[in-house]
């Protein structure tokens, strides 16, 4: 570079920096989109292992240690319904809804199936989250709504005393609930009054078997 002027000298050595200045954007761009990549990769492992990003899974560990009231590892429905209770902007759910927690995500072999171990309580709060919680739900509602018209021979749209006993009656006697000594207070649960006594709505109707799944007729 002896060899030329001051200004060819100049503008030699802008050209070299500016070579070396877009190497090095073109290498830092690279290093970003490998990072993205990494970064990327993480989540995706995160989401497979947990079900969702690890920070989200570290704070549903935190709710899961705060529920279980007792410490006995697992959340029943009690403690579960407490703690709802204690978060102002939630609504609480029915305890049809509460039980219906339980029953679907726990684990026969962690405390009779009666409370939700860690991992349960996971894949609870993912599944309130992505919807198919509320889906299982609907679709339970369906299948009682089914039994619901069954019963309902006349489709008047309620269930008489005479309906629900001849429905009762085709259950097997292991499988039914003891309706000869609890026959009286099931009948309590009749809402709509007809010429021929109170009836069974639908919403009562789910109401006694809700009752009757949780062993109160037993």
């Amino acid at each position: 570079m002896s060899g030329l002027s001051l200004m060819d000298q100049i503008n030699a050595m802008q050209v070299a920096a500016a070579t070396t200045s877009a190497s090095a954007s073109a290498k830092s761009a690279e290093l970003n989109k490998e990072i993205v990549k990494v970064r990327r990769k993480s989540r995706d492992l995160e989401e497979d292992f947990f079900g969702m990003p690890s920070e989200e899974a570290a704070d549903i560990k935190k709710t899961f240690r705060e529920f279980d009231a007792d410490k006995s590892g697992g959340i029943s429905q009690s403690e579960l319904k407490d703690a709802i209770a204690k978060l102002k902007s939630t609504v609480m759910p029915p305890d049809r809804v509460l039980r219906k927690m339980i029953q679907f995500y726990s684990r026969k072999d962690f405390m009779d199936g009666k409370e939700l171990d860690e991992k349960a309580f996971h894949e609870l709060i993912k599944a309130v989250k992505d919807g198919s919680f509320n889906k299982k739900i609907a679709e339970e509602d369906e299948t009682l709504n089914q039994l619901f018209e069954q019963i309902d021979v006349d489709s008047s749209k309620s269930i008489s005393h005479t309906e629900l006993r001849a429905a009762l009656d085709k259950v097997p006697k292991v499988q039914r609930a003891n309706y000869a000594v609890h026959w009286e207070r099931m009948l309590g649960y009749a809402d709509k009054e007809t010429a021929e006594g109170k009836e069974f709505t639908f919403d009562a109707f789910r109401l006694l078997a809700d009752d009757i799944e949780a062993g109160k007729f037993e």
